[in-house]
């Protein structure tokens, strides 16, 4: 009797996880998408994926948009809060490229789908190691901060958004 109960609690749980991941977006690598795209969750009615495969910022816009999605944008308190909290060592941790990039003014970032100044970000630190850079990231750890860095020398992970 112990074996059967096993087995149907067992096969009830792999149900569950099955039924599970059916509601993430799947994409076919041979689209353009990768089995390493984690959906973060929903905010301010903005969906954020991480993509763990390691690309320079030019390669990470054109990856969000062949899967139908944008580079991410962080342009709200709730936007911060939600991507502090989603941080996680096993699936989003470490630096992620987003939609911003130089504006061709010292220090002056754009997001790039909006045209509009990045000016949202003021309560995390910006964080260098280069004198100049041109492209922005996010750094997904339990104090996150804004990296910069030369957009086709460093290759990194990716935050797309919906």
């Amino acid at each position: 009797m112990k074996s059967v109960s096993f087995v149907s609690v067992t096969v009830y749980f792999a149900v569950m996880q099955w039924s599970e991941c059916t509601k993430l977006p799947q994409y076919a690598s041979s689209q353009g998408g990768s089995p390493r795209l984690v959906n973060l969750g929903t905010v301010d009615s903005k969906s954020y994926f991480a993509d763990r495969t390691a690309r320079n910022w030019t390669v990470a816009k054109t990856f969000c948009q062949s899967i139908g999605m944008d580079l991410a944008t962080i342009t709200t308190p709730a936007q911060i809060t939600f991507l502090k909290n989603a941080y996680n060592t096993t699936t989003f941790s470490g630096l992620h490229w987003i939609d911003a990039k130089d504006s061709f003014e010292q220090r002056q970032f754009t997001w790039v789908k909006s045209n509009t100044p990045v000016t949202s970000l003021s309560s995390l630190e910006f964080r260098t190691n280069l004198e100049y850079q041109t492209c922005a990231s996010y750094y997904a750890t339990s104090t996150p901060a804004i990296w910069l860095y030369e957009c086709s020398l460093v290759s990194m992970f990716t935050l797309c958004e919906t």
